[in-house]
């Protein structure tokens, strides 16, 4: 990933081509960086936290085919509140979409 004055930058640009996100959209919010992590293929990723006051934006995402699997929804209730999610998973654990047998994967 190139390097940006800004950190939200790179994500932004990459949720762009991988999703056709528009760029520099005034209905996206930044509320904050998570911290940092390795991913599975060795990246390093800043994960970003924003609101989207519009969203019919979503409406006009695709996802590239050599970068993105799906395109899905998650209620912000389910994020905040785990015990919601534990009863409607995203995925199952030990599928494709989801490679781990448990619900946390921390890198080594």
């Amino acid at each position: 990933m190139e390097l940006h004055k800004n950190p939200c930058d790179g994500q932004f640009r990459e949720a762009y081509e991988e999703v056709g996100l528009p760029l520099n959209c005034p209905d996206i919010h930044t509320i904050t960086l998570l911290e940092p992590f390795i991913s599975l293929h060795r990246l390093i990723v800043t994960p970003v936290v924003a609101v989207l006051t519009r969203p019919s934006v979503l409406d006009g995402l695709k996802a590239a085919q050599t970068e993105v699997a799906c395109i899905f929804t998650h209620p912000l209730k389910a994020i905040l509140d785990p015990d919601l999610a534990r009863n409607e998973p995203l995925v199952a654990l030990g599928s494709g979409d989801w490679p781990y047998d448990k619900e946390l994967y921390v890198s080594q």
